[in-house]
């Protein structure tokens, strides 16, 4: 989460299409935990926002054999980074491509090894180097799971076909475990009182 946020910042600090792009890749990234060669594939027409929750249509999913699509969904408020780098992200774009990742100076979307590549980028940029678009997909899934969602809530927005599958993104952690909260972090709070 706080990677995504520094992503989102230095968005927010320019004005650049190239940054507001990036960050909204990181953001639904993230949030969604999209894989690269999903969110290559992800159109204006299927990103809806209303009520202070975004949903993202993702028409081709790994393991979606009825080739039906998925939704994922997420909370966000409106007028917070999210909402205002997406707004800019489509005004930039102003309907060339419908697709929302695309080239900066053409209708072309982006492949799956630009999405790839452009994630490696921004995360070496803040600090992270070595790490790849899909660390975007495995911090989702650990955040969502240290705030107290449920495997079955991170797996269905995360559209992993088992548990199983989901699992080995989960790191080893209390948290991740269901353990909400470790004794010494329960008993810091109580000193705190």
């Amino acid at each position: 989460m706080e990677d995504v946020q520094k992503i989102t910042m230095l968005a927010m600090k320019e004005d650049s299409p190239e940054r507001d792009r990036d960050a909204l890749l990181a953001i639904l990234s993230f949030n969604v935990m999209l894989r690269a060669s999903e969110a290559a594939e992800i159109k204006w027409a299927g990103v809806t926002q209303r009520d202070g929750m975004i949903e993202v249509h993702v028409e081709k999913a790994k393991n979606d054999q009825l080739r039906l699509g998925r939704s994922s969904f997420f909370n966000y408020e409106p007028g917070s980074d999210a909402d205002i780098l997406m707004c800019r992200w489509r005004l930039r774009t102003k309907g060339k491509c419908p697709y929302v990742f695309s080239h900066l100076n053409s209708s072309k979307k982006l492949s799956k090894t630009a999405i790839s590549t452009l994630s490696t980028k921004m995360l070496a940029a803040i600090g992270k180097p070595g790490a790849t678009h899909h660390c975007f997909r495995r911090g989702g899934a650990n955040h969502m799971r240290r705030i107290g969602h449920s495997m079955e809530e991170i797996q269905c927005r995360g559209r992993w076909r088992s548990a199983a599958g989901l699992q080995r993104y989960l790191t080893d952690v209390p948290t991740a475990q269901g353990c909400l909260q470790s004794q010494a972090e329960a008993d810091d709070e109580d000193d705190d009182d």
